[in-house]
């Protein structure tokens, strides 16, 4: 190629015309190259980046992941290239479960992912493209899942805390004593969550921009080893001096935002064997033995048919309590069923 057949391609759009040297139609080329950049991941990245505001940073997080596999699943269906994802609708849904199904996820698994994709819907103005009810879409009824009858409740063994750093060990901490969510428990801040403590009897509050949905809590301080606990965290915040953007102090280092704190301690969760959630299904059922006075069902207590009524009214109080200080919304003994078993 001449020295004249090269001026025109310096400047802005060079690559492109560079690229209409090889194709009958210039202009073609430049759209193919421009779409191959849109695709269906990138058009979701873009909607997510946009878009994804609503809910708890975990929702937000898992909500990214969810649908950016989605991408993966359609891109092996040949989806990907010059495809528009508002034309989204049954067919790529159908797709989307089967490839879920071969995998043998659970049925809650597949839910969030309908969950999330139709909150894509929503944002691409699809909604009528995909059932609005599971049950539409053969998932089984919430009641059937297996995870719902298995016991998720795990305790700490203090051995896995050996050689953790000192924040790490605390956001542990917190969540076996007072069965926090990871987020609740990084943000923790010991000036603003114990306020309205008294001689070291009251309850903590949590502020609801530490909780999912928002939802603040108060939960009681009951026993030495909490106090012990919160001595030990409010020494530590004095001498750290980890202060949010809110100005409120934290667990987190300093230099990490909320997003690369939850990642470095998931890093060091699974180095060192730390238990997850599991640890607040066990604060949960312990709760409630020390309210009702005997062990759920998932403790090996015994079944709510088979009580005396009034030790169903010690249940009803002891799950109630429990639902609240676990931070779920009214009514939802559904998921509180999950940490201390079924009303059966």
């Amino acid at each position: 190629m001449g020295v004249q057949k090269l001026e025109h391609l310096t400047g802005q759009n060079g690559l492109y015309a560079f690229l209409a040297h090889f194709q009958p139609n210039g202009e073609q080329t430049m759209s193919g190259y421009k779409a191959q950049r849109k695709t269906t991941r990138n058009q979701v990245l873009a909607i997510l980046t946009r878009e994804n505001t609503e809910g708890s940073i975990g929702t937000r997080r898992n909500r990214r992941s969810t649908l950016l596999a989605c991408c993966d699943i359609l891109r092996t269906y040949g989806y990907g290239k010059q495809w528009n994802i508002r034309q989204f609708g049954i067919r790529e849904m159908n797709r989307i479960l089967d490839s879920l199904r071969r995998k043998k996820l659970a049925p809650g698994t597949v839910e969030n992912y309908m969950t999330h994709i139709r909150w894509l819907t929503r944002k691409i103005g699809a909604v009528g493209q995909i059932p609005a009810r599971n049950k539409d879409v053969s998932i089984a009824r919430e009641k059937n899942w297996p995870s719902k009858r298995k016991n998720k409740a795990k305790a700490l063994d203090p051995k896995c805390l050996e050689g953790v750093v000192e924040w790490a060990v605390l956001v542990t901490e917190l969540r076996e004593a007072f069965g926090l969510r990871l987020a609740e428990a990084c943000r923790f801040d010991h000036a603003y969550a114990t306020a309205f403590l008294k001689a070291d009897a009251g309850p903590i509050r949590l502020h609801g921009s530490w909780c999912k949905n928002g939802r603040p809590r108060e939960i009681p301080v009951t026993n030495d080893i909490q106090r012990r606990l919160l001595a030990k965290v409010k020494a530590f915040q004095d001498r750290e001096r980890r202060v949010q953007a809110n100005g409120q102090k934290s667990m987190i280092p300093d230099d990490k935002c909320l997003d690369a704190g939850l990642s470095a301690y998931s890093g060091i969760q699974r180095r060192y064997g730390i238990p997850g959630h599991g640890l607040r299904h066990h604060w949960a059922q312990e709760r409630f033995r020390t309210v009702a006075g005997f062990p759920c069902p998932f403790a090996g207590g015994p079944k709510y048919s088979e009580l005396s009524p009034k030790d169903q009214e010690k249940w009803d109080k002891a799950a109630g309590l429990v639902n609240r200080e676990l931070g779920h919304g009214a009514k939802r003994d559904d998921i509180t069923a999950i940490y201390i078993g079924e009303r059966q």
